[in-house]
């Protein structure tokens, strides 16, 4: 930020501004006008009558949250020590920004689709499946070639890439709706 002072004492970023955007543009006297900007009268509001009473709090529920279910967390490779939080339903694993979980670093990684981690709310089963792509991955040494159950630090190889299996949803917790 590079902070300026206009004439008249106003702060503002030169970055972003030529001009104070208090005090408008001198040369567009239409949009200012003489003295400077005025600021709008303040607005009112009117009440029915039949709403009047005391202001009582309201409770939103957000619907639209998607909980974290587990963790994979990175012990070997370009992104050691990150996690990445798993959502229930489907999480598509690769290289590319637009996957659920976004892998940087490695290029033995596919783009797109490289592993999925399933996590099945009923049953609160998690499940390693393979990719689209036939790169390099294994369940705790073990080439990954058909979908697995996961359990709680279970050793996943994506690429050159070492994740760690922790999970939030199972016997002892299951978020409800």
């Amino acid at each position: 930020m590079d902070v300026k002072r206009c004439p008249v004492g106003h702060f503002f970023d030169s970055r972003q501004h030529t001009n104070c955007p208090y005090c408008g543009v001198p040369e567009l006297e239409l949009l200012v006008p003489p003295g400077g900007r005025q600021e709008p009268p303040p607005a009112t509001l009117t009440v029915p009558s039949s709403m009047a009473g005391p202001t009582l709090p309201s409770l939103t529920t957000v619907s639209a949250i998607d909980p974290v279910v587990g963790w994979l967390v990175c012990v070997d490779g370009a992104e050691v020590g990150r996690d990445y939080r798993l959502r229930s339903a489907i999480n598509r694993i690769g290289g590319s920004p637009e996957m659920d979980i976004c892998i940087g670093g490695d290029q033995h990684i596919a783009r797109d689709r490289h592993a999925v981690v399933r996590f099945d709310a009923e049953t609160t089963t998690f499940y390693l499946l393979p990719g689209d792509d036939q790169g390099l991955l294994s369940l705790n040494g073990v080439p990954l070639r058909h979908p697995q159950v996961l359990v709680p630090f279970d050793e996943i190889r994506v690429g050159r890439t070492t994740l760690i299996f922790a999970p939030l949803c199972g016997d002892r917790f299951q978020w409800t709706s």
